[in-house]
């Protein structure tokens, strides 16, 4: 049902942060409104995510904490996806 982007759309009527444009980019990263807090899941991989602010960026958290998605992998592309996974590694202090 949420893998069409206008359906995602509509789960976020009661979202509570006022950030519209983030809306939009959760929605572009796969992402639909569980109606819960700011929780968010992915209608590809059910990752949940939540606690946004205004400077994060829903695709690139998707990749991050969902590496197996493939909805995210495809997002991002190839090359992104790869830098995503090793600055995660690097933060993480695993060489």
């Amino acid at each position: 049902a949420y893998s069409e982007i206008p359906k995602r759309h509509a789960s976020f009527v009661t979202w509570p942060n006022e950030n519209l444009s983030l809306v939009d980019d959760l929605v572009r990263a796969g992402f639909f409104y569980t109606g819960a807090a700011t929780i968010v899941t992915c209608f590809y991989c059910n990752g949940s995510l939540q606690n946004w602010s205004s400077n994060d960026n829903p695709m690139f958290e998707h990749a991050r904490w969902f590496p197996f998605c493939a909805y995210a992998k495809q997002l991002c592309g190839e090359e992104l996806y790869r830098k995503i996974q090793e600055s995660k590694r690097i933060q993480q202090g695993k060489f």
